[in-house]
């Protein structure tokens, strides 16, 4: 399965919430690879590094999934 995404840069909590509800379902999938635009300017993405909670929550909900993060 391949899923692509796009966040939105001032996308609010409630709207992100909603995001990680479905990133839970389709991570499910044995076969996944997720790319996407999401807009974490703020995220070190070599050392999954944050620096707002919205990007905090993005990593944790991430690591929940057991997703990787690929450059």
């Amino acid at each position: 399965m391949v899923v692509f995404c796009y966040r939105q840069c001032n996308q609010n909590e409630e709207t992100d919430e909603l995001f990680y509800k479905q990133l839970g379902e389709v991570s499910r999938s044995l076969a996944l690879v997720f790319l996407g635009d999401f807009n974490f300017s703020d995220v070190c993405w070599k050392n999954n590094a944050d620096g707002r909670e919205q990007s905090r929550q993005f990593l944790e909900h991430v690591e929940d999934n057991f997703l990787t993060v690929g450059d």
